[in-house]
This record gives C-alpha cells, sequence and structure tokens, in this order.
C-alpha cells in the first residue's frame, strides 16, 4: 500500500471530533485522508457529519460542543482504506452520530 502524507490520526489532531470516534491511533493511521476528490472510487466526505451527535457542525462558524468550527472538505477514499474502517466510516455516517457498538480493545 502507498504511504499518505495525512491520515485520519493527523487529522484529529486538530479536530477533536476525531477523538471522539474512539478508535485506535492505529486505526485513524491507517484512515489516510485527502483534500481533493480526485479518485473514480467511491468515497465519504468526512465534512458531511453536519450536526452529529460527534458535535461538528457544517454551518460556517458555528462553534458546537466539539470545539470545532465548519469542517473543509475531506475525503477518506474506499480504494485506499482498509475494508472495515470503511464500513465503520460509512455506518458512522449513515446513523449521523458515534457507532453505539465500537470494537472492544
Amino acid at each position: 500500500m502507498e504511504k499518505f502524507a495525512l491520515t485520519l490520526w493527523d487529522y484529529g489532531r486538530d479536530h477533536q471530533w476525531v477523538r471522539l470516534l474512539g478508535w485506535t491511533e492505529d486505526e485513524l493511521r491507517a484512515t489516510p485522508i485527502h483534500y481533493e476528490a480526485t479518485s473514480a472510487s467511491d468515497y465519504l466526505n468526512l465534512a458531511n457529519f453536519g450536526n452529529t451527535a460527534l458535535g461538528v457542525s457544517s454551518v460556517a462558524g458555528g462553534g458546537t460542543s466539539a470545539h470545532t468550527r465548519a469542517l473543509q472538505n475531506v475525503y477518506v477514499y474506499q480504494s485506499d482504506t482498509p475494508a472495515e474502517l470503511y464500513e465503520r466510516l460509512q455506518r458512522l455516517m449513515d446513523q449521523e452520530g458515534p457507532d453505539p457498538y465500537p470494537p472492544r480493545v
């Protein structure tokens, strides 16, 4: 697998909502992120979380319980993300909230 410059772990250093996912450091480091949608494969735009239980706001300038501002577009591609992690993100986006059954570590 190609080594990517940025991962969800890197993004989580500046965005508290990522830490609220409850993922391990290894899981976050295994999830590459991109700032442009350039792939033809399926992807998730993490800015689409909207007003979720994670406290992420899609409203520009609106503070939230997770101390974040409006999110820029950040893409996770299915083709370069481990299948289990991509599916967990997909479920999270479908539910618009944290995973009620996070994996036990």
